[in-house]
């Protein structure tokens, strides 16, 4: 048999207990406004992050991160900041060394050398030191001196180092095909992309024409 829930009738509340009631509810309001409470949040669809932030890398580190300053070790009283760059960029486009900030800063043999002597360089009257030489594995057409041209010496000069530059391009092309490289097209960009474009066009398409013949001379320093 199922069993049977009697209901009860709720008990009716005196009007003294309805006062006091009230009464009590009233004490514990207060008269102050009440604090705004802010909504909850609603949710957003997931973004997909764009910039260095997609590939988790820290922030002015892209990509492409660029040569820097030169490592400890690289500069000496024989070279130049701008070197620096060339060298950065070769290693970049030859794939070797695979560290270019490690010693010793030499190239990579058989593929391209740094600081080589010609002529017997700086002892022999007449001799010089090419900048940089890449070879025919490298270039896929024969051995190729690159030349770095600063703004410094090699542009804003004297007439006679002048004609002592070209008269050691005339002796350099005896033995390499000369390519010269002006630090005016790319020394201002700090991600390295335009030393690598001058880089790749020096190594396999030819130099740029010379700023003071083609009228394209800037000043890169005040």
């Amino acid at each position: 048999m199922p069993r049977q829930i009697r209901y009860q009738k709720p008990k009716a509340i005196e009007a003294p207990e309805l006062e006091e009631f009230l009464k009590e509810s009233d004490s514990g309001r207060s008269n102050t406004r009440r604090s705004q409470v802010r909504p909850p949040r609603a949710r957003t669809f997931p973004v997909l992050p764009t910039g260095p932030e997609l590939y988790y890398q820290k922030k002015g580190e892209g990509l492409f991160g660029g040569p820097g300053e030169p490592p400890a070790g690289f500069l000496t009283f024989t070279n130049s900041r701008s070197e620096w760059f060339v060298y950065w960029a070769l290693a970049k486009v030859t794939g070797y060394p695979k560290d270019p900030r490690k010693p010793p800063f030499m190239g990579y043999p058989g593929l391209w050398t740094y600081q080589r002597p010609f002529e017997e360089g700086r002892q022999a009257l007449g001799g010089q030191v090419v900048d940089f030489v890449v070879f025919g594995p490298a270039t896929g057409r024969g051995d190729i001196a690159l030349r770095i041209q600063t703004e410094r010496y090699h542009i804003y000069t004297d007439a006679a180092k002048q004609a002592s530059d070209r008269a050691l391009a005339v002796r350099l092309g005896a033995g390499f095909e000369v390519v010269d490289l002006f630090e005016q097209d790319w020394i201002s960009d700090p991600s390295g992309q335009a030393v690598v474009i001058a880089t790749k066009r020096a190594i396999y398409g030819g130099g740029t024409a010379h700023p003071m013949r083609s009228g394209q001379v800037r000043r890169i320093r005040a």
